[in-house]
């Protein structure tokens, strides 16, 4: 006889995904206009249209939705990582997708709030283990795009003497403090861009 509670028992858990996403999404949206430390949990019940017993079932306080903000982040930066990989093309494009993929939430985190800063040392300081993996995937994507150029021929690393994993980490190390440094995203990309032509410039034969 066919279970017929069964689609009623996913129906709630489907609900509950849509309503965490936007719990998310209203959270980013407060941490952008008033900072970390100025938006209250309530504040957050309110904005998603919920009382502060109904989102307790979702997250126990406000800590707990930075965490889930910083982690959707880092799970979106290993997708756009993915996506690097599979696009074919030269060095330099996919050295600035990687870039535009680290960079592009802390982005919105900069340059659209004016607590910018405050947002990003508050996900340094709730470092999770998606932050190290999402990390790990930028810096492995980058040593592995580099070492690919160098054995198809379009670079060559023997050059300057220098391994893939090192030649990585020190274009990763310059990304990171455009992200923390630049005024805009603008000048950011524009800064990267040319790092990027000046690195794989440097190892061309």
């Amino acid at each position: 006889m066919p279970d017929e509670k069964k689609p009623l028992a996913q129906k709630p858990n489907r609900l509950g995904a849509v309503q965490r996403s936007a719990i998310l999404d209203e959270a980013f949206a407060l941490f952008a206009r008033q900072g970390y430390r100025r938006t209250s949990f309530g504040d957050i019940a309110t904005a998603v249209g919920l009382s502060r017993p109904a989102i307790y079932h979702y997250f126990k306080n406000k800590e707990e939705v930075f965490r889930a903000v910083g982690d959707r982040i880092n799970k979106d930066i290993s997708l756009a990582i993915d996506r690097t990989l599979k696009c074919p093309g030269p060095l330099e494009e996919r050295l600035m997708a990687i870039f535009e993929a680290r960079a592009g939430r802390d982005y919105a985190l900069l340059y659209v709030s004016p607590f910018g800063r405050e947002l990003l040392d508050e996900k340094q300081r709730m470092t999770t283990g998606d932050a190290a993996s999402a990390s790990n995937r930028v810096r492995d994507t980058a040593t592995q795009l580099i070492a690919d150029a160098h054995a198809s021929g379009e670079i060559d690393l023997d050059k300057q003497g220098v391994k893939p994993e090192k030649a990585a980490r020190l274009l990763l190390t310059f990304f990171e403090g455009l992200v923390r440094t630049e005024p805009s995203e603008e000048r950011a990309s524009a800064a990267a861009q040319a790092m990027v032509q000046i690195f794989v410039a440097g190892l061309l034969h």
